[in-house]
């Protein structure tokens, strides 16, 4: 019999990427790697995996199976800061579970003692407040027991040292995204009282318009007045953006430096923008020393520190039988990464390559015909809550949420769709209005009868996650086109919007997606019946869409609860699609195949949606082409670039109206 090799796999998002629109380092493993004997791995990566998690994932494993290696990349999550939830935005707490003496195996696992939500918010958290998501001395301990583990079992162990992108924005957990970082509006500092910030917030809204003239008098004539500290750091780092963005890069470099002695919560945020500067004027000495001191200090991103760094090295250098090392900084660079810590395509190549050239020598593996087989196996990250799948980790309290869902409907069609959508992007609109708007702003979900006709009545049907509801409509469509003759037409496309169904399928599986599924006759029906408005609303929306700056010009971020909808369909943030508006496209693109799939084929109706389904794909191709060749740097993107860019999309939105 064939000897079968068996290697386990634990990291975060990095390797959790389940509908990565690129391969990441597995995916590109198991294609370009040949063994003589049948390899097969089992990733059980999830995204926000710590060595805590990963610890008592790793001895589950081993104790359900056994495995001749195990890869193990940690410590961007461990590094983290958490936050405690703000009650205005709904994330996904962790539940508070009473732990037996031997759960509670360290007094100081920062799960058993903090047990509380630690995703991020808007609102701003104090650096100085910030604690690691894992300490260090805690990180240590369930890295040394993990080697412990494998040790015992026989298990040859590959710890990755992770690298991160040095001269990626401080987050600070605030609301804005990128590059400058403008402190804008949209962030809705707490202590901001429209008496006293009122002037602030004129000149940051005139900022944002691009009157920048405008907004540096405004600046300039209202700064005396602002007695927060705080605030008046705001306005000064505001002031600085204008002026470098005019290259006046003396007099932004004075404020900026002004500022470094200050030591408010934006301190790191000018000191990006002073590093920016310094690069942008050939200084890249200097520039990159302030990028990494500012990392060391950001415990707002996923970004490994030197610390964590420090202690996976140790381990290696300690001639610990079994365990092999890769540090990825010695054959990576910030070009290397397309955000905080997600390696860009080429990054895990380079990945891939090291990983498969280990395999080989600590496996003896030879090389042949026979290609790896990968499969991805969904992780809940609470370790405490072993029975719960991976979506009941995720899942927001089901009743308030089939509430808010019925109250949507009962309002679906009050306002123009135009209304529903503007409102989507006004901050000044209570979260609840605005994920409302979100969730009418989908072609189908704005017609009450498709509401009515499979209401929202799952757990799984969530207001604020659409996608899960509609899921449960589109995974038989998903399976079924890909033996229809008529959706050809798709696969023939270079489309980054569909999910992957090979790498999707476990993690949907739990979620019941084919059971209550409304009638096919009458989905057939409501197609027939409401094509014409449906048209109507998936041309607004793609309109809506292109008109719009591309997200990473409107500064959002990525660490929101727009992460985890992107990462649920798609996997990991990482790719450059993060940039602009891939859930909106993504529903646009579902709601073309469902009306294709339910409309009679080759109808006229049916004819319309391939042409809007093949003009989103150009709109993709757009993207692509502006923000692939500048996403790892796109604060230096040049002003007409970007006018280029926009015009390309002016003239595309034109095309839009004659379909």
């Amino acid at each position: 019999m064939q000897k079968v090799t068996r290697l386990l796999v634990l990291g975060d998002s990095v390797f959790s990427g389940f509908g990565n629109c690129f391969d990441n380092a597995l995916d590109i493993l198991c294609k370009n790697s040949s063994f003589s004997s049948r390899v097969q791995i089992q990733n059980l990566s999830a995204i926000g995996m710590t060595s805590a998690d990963a610890l008592l994932h790793f001895k589950a494993a081993v104790k359900k199976d056994n495995y001749d290696a195990a890869i193990i990349y940690l410590g961007n999550c461990d590094a983290c800061g958490y936050g405690y939830l703000k009650p205005s935005v709904k994330f996904f707490p962790r539940k508070k579970i009473s732990l037996t003496k031997n759960e509670a195996y360290r007094s100081k696992n920062p799960i058993s003692i903090r047990n509380k939500p630690f995703k991020f918010t808007k609102y701003n958290i104090s650096q100085n407040s910030l604690q690691s998501c894992v300490s260090i001395e805690d990180f240590k301990s369930n890295i040394a027991r993990i080697i412990k583990h494998a040790q015992k079992n026989n298990i040859k162990l590959i710890l990755i040292n992770p690298s991160s992108k040095a001269n990626f924005p401080p987050a600070n957990n605030i609301g804005n995204f990128i590059f400058y970082k403008i402190v804008n509006a949209a962030n809705c500092y707490p202590h901001w009282k429209e008496e006293k910030s009122s002037e602030l917030i004129a000149a940051i809204k005139l900022q944002e318009e691009g009157r920048l003239n405008d907004a540096l008098i405004h600046y300039k004539k209202n700064i005396s007045k602002i007695e927060d500290g705080e605030t008046k750091g705001i306005a000064k780092n505001n002031m600085a953006v204008i002026l470098a963005e005019q290259e006046n890069y003396s007099d932004a470099i004075k404020i900026i430096e002004e500022q470094l002695n200050s030591k408010t919560q934006i301190t790191d945020i000018a000191a990006f923008n002073l590093a920016v500067i310094l690069s942008i004027k050939g200084n890249d000495k200097e520039a990159n020393k302030l990028f990494r001191e500012i990392k060391e200090r950001d415990k707002g991103t996923y970004r490994i520190t030197q610390a964590y760094n420090k202690a996976i090295y140790d381990f290696s250098i300690q001639k610990t039988a079994n365990v092999f090392y890769i540090g990825m900084d010695e054959f990576t660079s910030d070009e290397d990464f397309i955000d905080y810590c997600h390696p860009t395509d080429n990054g895990h190549k380079k990945l891939a390559l090291k990983i498969s050239g280990e395999l080989k020598n600590i496996l003896n593996l030879a090389e042949g015909k026979v290609k790896p087989e990968l499969k991805y196996i969904p992780t809940n990250p609470d370790k405490y809550v072993s029975d719960k799948n991976f979506f009941e980790h995720f899942k927001i309290i089901a009743e308030p949420e089939i509430d808010f869902s019925n109250r949507v409907i009962s309002e679906a069609e009050k306002k123009s769709y135009q209304e529903i959508l503007n409102e989507i992007f006004n901050y000044e609109l209570s979260n609840e209005v605005r994920i409302r708007n979100i969730i009418l702003s989908h072609p189908l979900f704005g017609c009450t009868d498709f509401l009515k006709l499979s209401p929202p009545i799952k757990s799984v049907d969530q207001g604020q996650l659409p996608e899960f509801y509609f899921m449960r409509h589109m995974m038989p469509v998903y399976k079924m086109i890909e033996n229809e003759e008529r959706f050809y037409f798709i696969f023939n496309k270079d489309n980054d919007l569909l999910p992957n169904l090979k790498k999707i399928n476990s993690w949907w599986f739990n979620l019941e997606l084919f059971f209550e599924q409304a009638d096919d006759n009458k989905l057939i029906d409501f197609a027939l019946h409401y094509s014409d408005q449906i048209i109507k609303r998936t041309i607004e929306l793609l309109k809506f869409n292109v008109s719009n700056e591309p997200i990473v010009f409107n500064k959002y971020r990525t660490i929101t609860y727009w992460f985890f909808r992107e990462s649920l369909i798609f996997g990991s943030a990482s790719h450059y699609s993060m940039f602009f508006d891939r859930v909106s496209l993504f529903n646009i693109i579902n709601t073309c195949l469902f009306m294709i799939y339910y409309l009679p084929a080759k109808s006229e109706k049916a004819d319309v949606f391939i042409d809007i389904y093949n003009t989103v794909t150009e709109l993709i191709n757009i993207h692509k082409k502006h923000l692939l060749p500048h996403s790892d740097k796109i604060y230096l993107f040049r002003e007409e670039e970007v006018k280029e860019y926009r015009n390309e999309l002016d003239g595309f939105n034109k095309k839009i109206k004659v379909l």
